[in-house]
């Protein structure tokens, strides 16, 4: 009994399973699938019909213009070729253009020339310039240089008037000796001038007879130069 029930059970395992069969169609899905498929190959139709009867317009337009243009309907050909003569220029424009292109050559020519000129008169402005720089450096170079040879004459002239006022106030032998001592003899004729005439008349009966005399000669030449220049 065990036996048999256990071969019931194995072949109860064993027993495959049902196989799902698909559904069937029902008579209105496939009329439902029928009806698109119509709608489908009409429209593909009636592209297919538009595409040819626009090819076929096309074409009878370009042989409907052939035609004119061949067979010269309408004027066809003057109003074409007047057309295309409109868009080429006469002769006369060309001459005219042709001229128009050589003044401006020559416009452009004379203001180059121009140009040119008004760079050479800036350099030469720019030169001039340069020279007068550097001769108002020189100018000023000049005037810094008398300066200082006026203020070294002023110091002399001071150091001068310094120096009479000493030898003024001197016994006027002793101040023959002093300047009898003197070596440089502008030096002395320079002190002498500067002198009050009389405080130096007796300063010179003081000195050395050949100084004296030197200096006498000298006090007057340089007296006679200023009355001829006077």
């Amino acid at each position: 009994m065990q036996e048999n029930s256990k071969a019931e059970a194995k072949s109860k395992k064993e027993k495959p399973a049902a196989v799902k069969r698909p559904k069937e169609k029902t008579p209105a899905t496939t009329s439902k699938s029928s009806k698109k498929t119509v709608k489908r190959k009409k429209k593909t139709k009636k592209k297919k019909s538009f595409g040819a009867v626009f090819s076929v317009i096309l074409l009878l337009l370009i042989i409907g213009a052939g035609a004119v243009l061949y067979f010269d309907l309408f004027g066809s050909k003057a109003i074409l070729s007047d057309l295309l003569e409109l868009e080429k220029p006469t002769q006369a424009e060309l001459d005219e253009l042709d001229a128009k292109k050589v003044e401006m050559a020559g416009i452009e020519e004379e203001l180059n020339a121009k140009i040119f000129e008004n760079n050479k008169f800036s350099e030469e402005l720019e030169n001039k310039e340069n020279d007068l720089n550097t001769k108002q450096a020189q100018m000023e170079k000049k005037e810094q240089e008398l300066d200082d040879l006026q203020a070294k004459i002023d110091e002399q002239t001071h150091d001068l008037n310094e120096t009479v006022d000493m030898f003024e106030l001197m016994d006027p032998e002793t101040a023959a000796g002093a300047i009898d001592k003197m070596e440089d003899v502008d030096s002395r004729i320079k002190l002498l001038i500067a002198m009050d005439s009389e405080k130096a008349a007796e300063i010179l009966n003081h000195m050395d007879t050949g100084v004296t005399a030197e200096a006498l000669d000298i006090i007057l030449k340089e007296e006679e130069s200023e009355d001829t220049a006077q």
